[in-house]
């Protein structure tokens, strides 16, 4: 038989040979439900701000603690920012906690999108406007589908969320609160605060110890918000002497560094452990550059 006559006799073959049906495992409804919504609702307490991270379902053939390895540094990051005379709380559904804060309400909910758990964010959204609490949405989901966003929400953050959330809370407790506001990704990525992760509920996690040495991505894949039209996010790093002082604080043990650029992710490595050869950096295209305990 010759390779023009194997090859019709595997196209002729029904089904596809390298995705077969997998047999239904066991998948917890917490795993696969969002948590229920708030019973009942409080009063709302002016200056007090809560983020959210929307829950989305797990897939029961990957792996379910993938999402509680570390947390989400986005909204700790953005909590960092809150002004004072603001009390901020961070609520991540996804850890099983049940139902989000509602006694009592929230001033103001900030909430990040994605497209995974956009209608979910939605759904949060208007639970909460409706108790009259004020909603910002934010997320690469907001940045790329602004239009379709605006009507859930309040107020829209387009761009760095640590850049604007301050301004935001300022503006809505001077009641001058835009429907939009946005911030490029131009500004130097040291000035991002370091995140509150004393808001976030440890246990919940394998380790709070991460952080992002450097956001954005040089590839421009066909699939990713990145190549949405007018999206403009260039790839930005950190000093590693400022990574280094950040990774100090967290009290964490590195274990490797990860990244695009082999001359950052070497020179990461020499600075984080001082004489460390280069090798010890690993190299990988895509993706962004983090530490890990």
């Amino acid at each position: 038989m010759n390779l023009t006559m194997a090859f019709r006799e595997f196209l002729a073959v029904p089904g596809d040979p390298f995705h077969q049906p997998r047999a239904p495992r066991w998948h917890p409804a917490g795993m696969r439900d969002a948590p229920p919504l708030p019973a009942r609702a409080g009063s709302v307490r002016p200056g007090l701000a809560l983020l959210i991270n929307p829950f989305y379902p797990k897939d029961p053939h990957a792996s379910f603690g993938k999402h509680v390895l570390t947390p989400t540094l986005a909204l700790s990051s953005v909590a960092a920012a809150t002004p004072e005379g603001w009390e901020v709380r961070v609520w991540d559904e996804n850890l099983l906690q049940g139902a989000a804060p509602a006694d009592p309400l929230p001033e103001v909910v900030g909430i990040t999108v994605h497209l995974t758990f956009a209608e979910r964010a939605y759904t949060l959204a208007r639970w909460y406007r409706e108790r009259g609490s004020r909603v910002i949405l934010g997320g690469l989901h907001v940045l790329s589908c602004p239009d379709e966003a605006a009507p859930h929400a309040d107020a829209l953050a387009l761009g760095e969320g640590a850049a604007l959330w301050g301004v935001m809370l300022r503006d809505l407790a001077a009641g001058r609160l835009k429907a939009r506001y946005a911030a490029d990704f131009d500004g130097p990525y040291d000035g991002d605060p370091a995140p509150r992760r004393d808001l976030l509920p440890r246990g919940s996690f394998l380790t709070t110890a991460s952080l992002i040495a450097t956001r954005g991505c040089h590839n421009r894949c066909g699939f990713c918000y990145l190549a949405t039209g007018g999206l403009r996010m260039p790839y930005r790093m950190r000093e590693p002497a400022d990574i280094r002082r950040q990774w100090e604080a967290t009290g964490g043990t590195l274990r490797g560094v990860r990244g695009q650029q082999p001359r950052f992710t070497t020179g990461l490595s020499g600075g984080l452990v001082p004489g460390a050869p280069a090798a010890e950096a690993h190299l990988e295209r895509g993706g962004h550059t983090g530490c890990h305990r």
